[in-house]
Order: C-alpha cells, then structure tokens, then sequence
C-alpha cells in the first residue's frame, strides 16, 4: 500500500503542534505554542478534513510568561478539552512565583467555556472525558496529581426533582 498526498498546509497560528485529536466528523484539533510575541502562548485550532482553518482560539492568563498546551481530548458532543502550563500564576508568601497546571474547555465551535487552575508549580500532562461527558481526570507532574472534576449544566443533565412539600 502506498499512501497519497490529499493537501498540505502551514498555518500562521502557532510554532509547531504538540498533539492531534480527531472529533466525530473527522476534524483535526491541534494544539501548539506560538513564541511570535517572545513568551509562548498556546494556541487550540481545528481544521476540516480538506485541510481548511476552521477556528483558532489563544489562551494567554499571564503576559511575560509561557503558556504551552500537553494534550487534548474531546468529548462526546465534540467539546474540546486542553490542559498544560500557564497562569494565572501563583505568588507565594516569599514573593516566588509559580506558572501551575491550567485545563482549558472550549466548545465544539473553539469558544472558551471555563478555565480550571490547579497545582502550583505543576503542568497538566494527561486529560480524559468519560464516556457520557460528565466527569473530566486530568493528570500532572508536580506531585503526581491528578483529578476528577464532575461537570454540571450538560446538555443532557436532568435537574433533580423538586423537595417533597410537607402536608398542611
């Protein structure tokens, strides 16, 4: 078997790509740091199977300091999931400061939901979304942590029934 060229492209966001995932459709989400403005920023795009940007989304807490993305997952509604290092960054009493382990959601249209800051000191190295969406782990360096968060206000979250009212 050989293999056929179907395009190539460079796009101007980023410096290289760290890590490939593919959504539902066959998209490309590709993360990356971007060092044009000196400090490393770190750029989320997703390109269509012909090869054409569909979004780019920077993340940039903290200026003069680098921001760099370790992984990328998405879940079942094709959401988009980054963790790494960036800020904001922690200050410590004697004043040291700390870049820490940053996971970033983006929509399936690449606009950020919510960012979560963990471990000082540390960068996010793994993140996974369970089968149903619900439950994010994200895994670092820096003392070994890793965490779970439960996600709420999903599509599919059914609000828990109303309190029994007591009797007259």
């Amino acid at each position: 078997a050989t293999g056929a060229v179907q395009w190539t492209n460079v796009y101007p966001q980023g410096d290289y790509i760290y890590r490939l995932a593919l959504d539902s459709v066959g998209n490309v989400i590709a993360i990356g740091p971007d060092y044009s403005n000196y400090y490393a920023n770190w750029v989320t795009m997703r390109v269509a199977p012909s090869g054409a940007l569909q979004w780019s989304a920077t993340f940039d807490a903290l200026t003069a300091n680098n921001e760099v993305p370790a992984f990328v997952t998405l879940d079942p509604l094709d959401n988009v999931y980054v963790t790494g290092v960036g800020g904001p960054e922690v200050v410590a009493a004697n004043g040291s400061r700390y870049m820490r382990m940053v996971t970033v959601k983006y929509s399936a249209g690449g606009a950020p939901v919510w960012t979560i800051g963990s471990i000082e000191g540390g960068s996010g190295n793994v993140v996974r979304v369970s089968g149903d969406g619900s439950t994010l782990f994200v895994q670092g360096y820096g003392g070994m942590y890793t965490a779970r968060y439960r996600q709420t206000n999903l599509a599919g979250d059914v609000p828990p029934p109303p309190a029994p009212t007591p009797p007259p």
